[in-house]
């Protein structure tokens, strides 16, 4: 064989053997673009596809706070109702710095879905003690605001009257109650029989306002 044609045979199993060609990309690099298109996905609302992308990242490391995050948001914002698996990823994430307060928002609100009340109206507490004007990173619609309606109604729930008006008072002063004087049990010109009763008919007004999911 010509010296010519042994260097043909070479470069042509070079070929056949990858040499030279595109290194797969690493896990990290995989993760990352499946985080990157999970985003994308919900921050157009399509929240199946962005569970599918966050599961992706997930089976490749079980354990990425962001994944858990992301993947908890999306199973909420399309209204599945297995809360506790919500909450765990929720819980497996907020030990993380750089999601800790989308971590917080969650656990507020699907504690509270699950009627657990006093967790819901803490975790929020938590949240606004270190963001007082939290807006979620990948949903700017969801803010504090919200999750301060939803505390409003975690203690009222939990029949904690005062501290629910003390929750609606930091996102309005229109309103303006004495516990104990039923002269000011009014809303919009209609006096309410009790001061819970009041608390509830502002309530009531501020969710259609505010809670935007």
């Amino acid at each position: 064989m010509s010296f010519s044609l042994i260097l043909i045979s070479v470069f042509l199993m070079g070929c056949g053997n990858g040499g030279g060609g595109t290194k797969p990309p690493s896990i990290d690099e995989q993760i990352a673009t499946h985080m990157a298109h999970g985003w994308e996905k919900f921050e157009i609302a399509d929240y199946d596809s962005a569970e599918y992308y966050f599961d992706q990242v997930l089976s490749l490391r079980a354990d990425v706070p962001e994944g858990q995050l992301g993947k908890g948001w999306s199973k909420m914002l399309v209204e599945d109702s297995d809360y506790q698996n919500i909450e765990t990823l929720f819980a497996s994430a907020v030990s993380d710095t750089s999601v800790q307060k989308d971590a917080l928002a969650g656990l507020g609100i699907v504690n509270n879905l699950q009627k657990k009340y006093s967790s819901s109206a803490n975790y929020i507490n938590q949240l606004l003690e270190i963001a007082s004007s939290y807006v979620f990173s990948h949903k700017s619609d969801i803010n504090y605001q919200d999750l301060l309606v939803i505390q409003s109604h975690s203690y009222f729930y939990n029949k904690q009257f005062d501290q629910a008006y003390e929750s609606i008072l930091q996102l309005t002063t229109q309103y303006i109650f004495d516990p104990f004087d039923d002269d000011t049990w009014i809303v919009d010109g209609k006096v309410y029989p009790s001061y819970e009763g009041a608390i509830s008919a502002v309530l009531a007004k501020l969710s259609d306002l505010y809670k935007s999911f």
